[in-house]
């Protein structure tokens, strides 16, 4: 189960369309569940997992109210994916319980998304029960042979499965007007959701599309923001530049996001990480800036606690903090530090420059340890 492609541009998701009869439903932030019927009986509930493996919750979904035990069809094999969800109003419910056994309010739960998935892990199945964790159906996978996938989000319907709504239209101009009736249906049902998705109503056709090594071609995401993964800042990394400025960069613990592990961010410049109250040991929030670039969301942390270094990491010489235009940058203060111009001669020889094949950064930082190259000439 691989994860989707996604944009935040109306334009991306007009082109993906591209005059064909299309579908919109929300896109749930919660745990995606598979469940496998057989011959109308609940064989398995595997969790997404990292989309190769999975979890088998089978003991949980068996006692979640809105999962059916059976469902009534002949068809020898149904398998239906869906979204295990914790609403807004349960999730402050349990977090006013913790609160009233004297729980800290640092160890409360952080999101619906996150106490979901860690109550579906769980091995006592009265928990789910308690939380009342719900799986809402959005796409059947095998089973009925309709061709139609708005065909087949009836049958989920008819085989007594809570559904994602699904829009259906052929005219592209209708989209925004979808995703703003899927915002409207998650307020109303009180579930999170952080964008829509758009596929194909012909389901061979979009079956007939294939894959790329990250995404199914047949849907495209859009997303409402950046979602955002916890973790904890264990170090802080700082690097020379090929102006002379030392930029910190944020050690944490390894997070997934989108099918790529990430375990460091760049926090620029000393005001940005001062004002993001960076401190070792604190949890940190980290998203993909438009998708693409790491970078650190905030700190639950009430105070700066980072040690600014005095010498520059290459060269050892002083480093001082300049402010350029009210932002506070850590500078070497070596004019002829080797990692400054070490940097400058990467950028020389590199594509953007004098193009010259073979002369990688290892290879040029041999040629200055040994002295061979010491100027652009």
């Amino acid at each position: 189960m691989l994860s989707l492609d996604k944009t935040k541009l109306i334009e991306d998701l007009e082109k993906f369309v591209d005059g064909r009869p299309y579908v919109v439903m929300p896109k749930m932030d919660g745990l995606t569940c598979t469940l496998r019927y057989v011959n109308g009986v609940l064989e398995s509930a595997i969790t997404r997992g990292d989309g190769e493996t999975g979890e088998l919750i089978t003991h949980n979904a068996k006692a979640i109210a809105s999962i059916p035990n059976t469902i009534p069809t002949k068809i020898p094999e149904v398998i239906i994916d869906g979204e295990l969800m914790i609403t807004n109003a349960d999730f402050t419910r349990i977090n006013e319980e913790l609160i009233d056994q004297g729980v800290p309010f640092d160890k409360l739960y952080k999101n619906p998304r996150n106490l979901a998935s860690g109550t579906a892990r769980l091995l006592n199945s009265q928990i789910c029960v308690d939380r009342n964790l719900k799986f809402v159906a959005w796409k059947v996978y095998k089973g009925p042979e309709e061709n139609s996938f708005v065909n087949r989000s009836v049958f989920l319907a008819h085989m007594g499965f809570e559904r994602v709504p699904v829009e259906w239209s052929h005219d592209p101009s209708n989209l925004e007007y979808s995703i703003e009736k899927m915002k409207n249906w998650a307020i109303e049902h009180d579930y999170k959701i952080d964008g829509a998705v758009i596929g194909y109503d012909n389901i061979a056709y979009g079956d007939s599309l294939g894959y790329t090594s990250h995404h199914p071609r047949n849907q495209i995401a859009f997303k409402f923001y950046d979602e955002k993964y916890s973790s904890i800042l264990r170090d802080v990394k700082w690097t020379l530049g090929k102006t002379g400025q030392i930029t910190p960069t944020a050690i944490f613990d390894a997070v997934d996001i989108d099918g790529t592990t990430v375990r460091q961010a760049s926090m620029h410049n000393l005001t940005i990480m001062k004002n993001l109250k960076a401190s070792i040991g604190k949890p940190c929030y980290v998203f993909k800036a438009n998708m693409i670039i790491p970078q650190i969301d905030h700190f639950d942390s009430d105070e700066f606690d980072i040690d600014i270094p005095k010498q520059c990491p290459i060269c050892k010489h002083l480093t001082e903090i300049v402010k350029e235009k009210n932002t506070e940058v850590l500078m070497c203060t070596n004019y002829n530090c080797s990692g400054t111009m070490l940097n400058k001669l990467q950028t020389f020889v590199g594509k953007s420059g004098m193009d010259i094949d073979g002369l990688g950064g290892a290879t040029l930082e041999l040629f200055w340890n040994k002295g061979y190259v010491r100027s652009f000439v």
